[in-house]
């Protein structure tokens, strides 16, 4: 009896090895559930079934092109020139001409053979280069004449002389007599300094050429259309399901690809593929309940699973969410579905990253089930490490804070300051903000070793990934910036003199002003032999005479 679905066709079934992946995608399930509440003989395959969906890709190329124009100075080689209204109409003919030209279809051609991935995911719109030949015209500059300009500041080359108002002449340093004027010679008048006697100044706008060129270039490109159905016969509802979310890029490495005849017209290049995915589907026992699932493709990725795991670990998950940190790494440790989740949080894996689990164990698992159990793990670590965190942190707190009160001080005595100002201004505040942010920082970061340290300790095994510190490190943060903030303004606030060193050269003595502190705090910042003088404070604006 004829068979009408083309689905199960037998020349089509041929071309894959069917059997092979059955016994690949069982093997798979059995070690997936093998340790997770059941063992590989809990489950029992009732019904295999085998069909291949074919998806058709069909793509056209339409060729479309423009051409724009500019102006060049002087002479332009290698163009074809035309009048100023023949322009216009001979561009359309040459851009026409080569967008409908073989070399253009042959490079269409060449993106849509080279491979059968790189044709069919083709982008929306292709450039194909530039049109070969430009036509351009030529006109006079209309600033200039032959790339000169009369100059306007002189007549012939000649200005009158300013030394002599045009005279020739001037009077004499006695004032009795006149003499003939040196700069113009006696003549009255001088070259034009504008345009160096020449009577003439350079065209900049047409390079001295006297001409203006206009341009026309044309460039090619493509407009890529494509469409997605089933082919002939075949279930169209299969095709939208499987290119609906994520399109038909990822079904090309999948499915056996075979391309269809290509038609290539006047500007215009139409192909399609044949995309044939094989479609594993299996009807299994497990303990009194009956599953189905599907795998697709060539490579058997799953398509159909139900969440087995959810039922048969959520005793196993409820035991480890309520049991103490430490126990609960080891109850992870019995179960190789748990296993897989405790490793990825102690090795500081993304959260996106663990949806690779879900992949080796054949998706049998929620990504819901999954998430609780992983940030309840995440939760326990971070409880093991909050001790070793906290300890840090209050060591941090007042070495941070020290560190930026010491940047501040550092800063007063090195920079010298004048009699009346401030010991401390807000320059001295920054230097301090900086010191402290840099303590910070590391600070943070020897909080996360701590923690580390501490859960390596207490699970006995390596770990990478840091724990995360929480509310913790945000609030020591915000405890060293009031701390730091309320002595800096104390600080910036308190108007006393600073200390300001200098020395005479005449005596060779260093004299240092301060409101108090006596003269050794200027040791080890003066010249050697250089002696240090306290002198009395003086009011803003007064100088010692």
């Amino acid at each position: 009896m004829m068979n009408d679905d083309p689905s199960t066709d037998v020349a089509l079934l041929a071309l894959f090895d069917l059997e092979g992946g059955h016994k690949r995608v069982e093997s798979r399930m059995r070690s997936a559930i093998d340790g997770n509440g059941l063992t590989s003989a809990d489950l029992r395959i009732v019904k295999r079934t085998s069909a291949v969906q074919s998806v058709i890709v069909e793509t056209d190329v339409t060729v479309s092109w423009q051409w724009n124009s500019r102006t060049v100075t002087g002479h332009v080689g290698g163009i074809e020139r035309v009048g100023m209204f023949q322009l216009k109409p001979r561009m359309n003919d040459i851009c026409e001409e080569w967008s409908q030209s073989q070399r253009v279809s042959d490079i269409i051609q060449h993106h849509l053979t080279s491979s059968a991935k790189g044709g069919m995911t083709l982008p929306a719109s292709l450039e194909l280069g530039m049109v070969p030949g430009s036509v351009g015209y030529e006109t006079h500059c209309t600033h200039c004449h032959l790339g000169r300009i009369d100059c306007r500041l002189c007549y012939q080359g000649r200005v009158r002389c300013n030394a002599c108002g045009g005279r020739g002449q001037v009077l004499t340093d006695l004032g009795s007599a006149y003499r003939s004027c040196y700069p113009c010679r006696g003549t009255g008048e001088v070259s034009c300094v504008s345009c160096a006697g020449r009577s003439w100044t350079e065209c900049h706008n047409c390079a001295q050429t006297g001409i203006i060129t206009t341009v026309a270039e044309g460039t090619v490109s493509a407009t890529v259309e494509r469409r997605i159905r089933a082919a002939p016969g075949f279930n169209q509802s299969w095709v939208e399901a499987l290119t609906a979310e994520r399109g038909h890029a990822w079904l090309i490495d999948l499915a056996a690809v075979h391309r269809g005849p290509m038609e290539v017209g006047p500007g215009w290049v139409s192909v399609s593929w044949r995309l044939d995915l094989p479609v594993l589907s299996q009807e299994f026992e497990i303990g009194t309940a009956k599953h189905r699932a599907a795998w697709l493709g060539k490579s058997e990725i799953v398509w159909e699973m139900p969440s087995i795991l959810d039922t048969f670990m959520h005793a196993a998950a409820s035991s480890i969410m309520a049991a103490q940190p430490v126990d609960a790494f080891g109850l992870a440790s019995e179960y190789p579905f748990f296993e897989a989740i405790k490793q990825h949080v102690l090795q500081g894996s993304k959260d996106r990253e663990a949806t690779t689990v879900r992949e080796q164990f054949e998706l049998m698992a929620s990504p819901a089930f999954l998430t609780e159990v992983r940030s309840s793990l995440a939760a326990k670590r971070d409880r093991i490490a909050a001790s070793a965190v906290r300890s840090t942190w209050k060591l941090a707190v007042p070495a941070s804070v020290a560190v930026a009160v010491a940047g501040m001080a550092a800063h007063v005595l090195i920079v010298p300051r004048h009699h009346g100002s401030p010991a401390i201004n807000w320059g001295d505040v920054a230097i301090g903000l900086f010191g402290w942010a840099i303590a910070s920082s590391l600070s943070y970061i020897l909080a996360a070793r701590a923690g580390r340290g501490a859960v390596q300790k207490a699970l006995g095994i390596a770990v990478k990934g840091w724990p995360h510190q929480g509310a913790v490190a945000r609030h020591a943060v915000a405890i060293s910036v009031v701390l730091y903030g309320g002595i800096a303004l104390l600080l910036a606030l308190t108007q006393r003199p600073g200390l300001t060193i200098y020395w005479e050269r005449d005596d060779m003595h260093a004299v240092a002003s301060a409101s108090s502190a006596s003269l050794t705090a200027t040791e080890g910042l003066l010249p050697p032999g250089r002696t240090a003088i306290a002198t009395p404070d003086l009011p803003l604006g007064q100088s010692r005479r």
